[in-house]
């Protein structure tokens, strides 16, 4: 048994319909390249300082500490991703209430300004300095510094 159907069309309908359907087929099929915009390159700056040489950082005045140029710079790159502080030199002559103060009315504030700024890199303070004030030690190393590392061998 043979089942016919006919459906009825008008030769001005099927133009249009096979070229829609060609069109569809066609524009599925084509990989068009789609282009990302570009990220910048995250990079990551050192700024190194010694127990002499700390305006690199910023200049203390009185109680407030005046954050340096260079680092409001590095701070407002955005394809900087990390600034790191690096300690350089001997420290050996800081004692602890110094060291207390270098944390709380320098570094702190730095850490503090922006989320990009970390510590990286050793103090290498007097034996017995840093165990003296032990939660500004803590401070220094949950923020990336170590203390007295070449002791710890």
């Amino acid at each position: 048994m043979k089942f016919k159907k006919i459906i009825p069309y008008k030769m001005k309908h099927v133009l249009p319909i096979l070229g829609l359907a060609g069109a569809s087929v066609v524009s599925s099929c084509e990989k068009v390249p789609q282009t990302e915009p570009e990220q910048p390159v995250k990079t990551e700056v050192e700024l190194i300082f010694d127990v002499n040489n700390m305006q690199v950082l910023g200049i203390p005045n009185g109680s407030k500490f005046i954050i340096g140029d260079i680092v409001k710079y590095y701070t407002e790159k955005p394809e900087i991703q990390t600034i790191y502080l690096c300690p350089q030199g001997t420290w050996n002559l800081v004692p602890a209430t110094s060291i207390y103060v270098l944390r709380k009315n320098m570094l702190q504030k730095l850490i503090e300004y922006s989320p990009k700024i970390r510590g990286r890199g050793d103090f290498d303070f007097m034996l017995g300095e840093a165990s003296q004030v032990p939660e500004d030690s803590l401070w220094y190393v949950q923020n990336g510094w170590t203390i007295n590392k070449k002791y710890q061998r």
